[in-house]
């Protein structure tokens, strides 16, 4: 009987466990590959969460952006020294061919400051579309009598006071003007030494157009964001609340550097200057929707 019982669990074991132990220490085989990974920099999530703000969340993220190119550019501005100055004037009575290779050298050490010209006239369109559309989004709440957010007015003060800045130094640097000058005639005569002189060209009037416009020389960055504001509707009610939030600020000191405070008041400059129109009828002086006298009792 017990020789039966060990048979049939044997034919058992050999239809359900085929395997009677398992080896728990067995060596696993060796595998070559070749690890590589791409770097990200600057990588950040924008919305980590949805919820009804994240839009406006957003805007104010690229706000800020904007306002940290902006002070780049600033150092550039008040940092800016002429290169053109120390550079040697070629002479007049030299050969057409021997000019040729030191107008070269003087494009190519000015080329440098030149792009970052470029680079300031670039931005600046960019930052007014920024502030014209964030100026923009603020139509509908306003239309349905709903709340502003407070940080995002802020944000917009503190981009307009950039405005002011840079539009202020780009016209207190005629050393820019003088090194576009010399960057231009040595081009003149190296044009036929570079290949993309095509592209140059049209870059070299774009420049010329933003540092010696003849109908605006002076703060045509303020110009250019006007003639943007001015087609967005309730601009001088908009501008009312802005300027609000600004004398708030100040009687309440909501500021801890001198910077802060008297980029308050640059604002206010740069709002009545956006809000004043004469071809609109938009006097500021006589609005009843800009509190004029807060502003002149500071």
């Amino acid at each position: 009987m017990a020789a039966k019982e060990v048979e049939a669990v044997k034919k058992f074991d050999q239809q359900r466990f085929k395997q009677r132990a398992v080896p728990l220490c067995d060596s696993s085989q060796d595998i070559d590959y070749q690890q590589s990974a791409q770097i990200c920099d600057n990588l950040m999530d924008q919305s980590a969460f949805s919820h009804k703000f994240s839009g406006e969340i957003s805007n104010i993220s690229e706000l800020e952006e904007n306002i940290k190119e902006a002070d780049y550019y600033i150092n550039c501005l008040y940092t800016y020294r002429s290169y053109s100055k120390p550079l040697p004037m070629v002479p007049s009575d030299m050969d057409e061919n021997a000019k040729k290779p030191l107008y070269k050298e003087c494009f190519d050490i000015l080329q440098p400051q030149i792009n970052k010209i470029k680079g300031l006239m670039e931005f600046h369109d960019r930052m007014v579309k920024t502030f014209t559309k964030n100026l923009r989004l603020l139509v509908y709440p306003f239309e349905k009598k709903e709340p502003l957010w407070i940080d995002h007015i802020r944000v917009l003060i503190k981009i307009l006071d950039k405005f002011i800045v840079l539009d202020s130094l780009k016209d207190m640097k005629g050393q820019m003007r003088n090194d576009f000058a010399s960057y231009k005639r040595s081009f003149s005569f190296v044009r036929g030494m570079i290949n993309n002189s095509g592209e140059l060209m049209a870059e070299i009037t774009a420049i010329y157009n933003f540092l010696n416009d003849p109908a605006h020389p002076y703060h045509i960055i303020l110009y250019h964001l006007k003639e943007d504001v001015k087609q967005i509707p309730h601009r001088e009610e908009l501008i009312g609340v802005i300027i609000e939030q600004v004398l708030e600020d100040l009687k309440e000191h909501h500021y801890c550097t001198p910077e802060e405070k008297f980029g308050y008041y640059r604002c206010l400059l740069g709002c009545l200057y956006l809000a004043d129109d004469d071809k609109a009828g938009m006097n500021v002086f006589k609005s009843k929707i800009i509190p004029i006298k807060d502003v002149l009792n500071l």
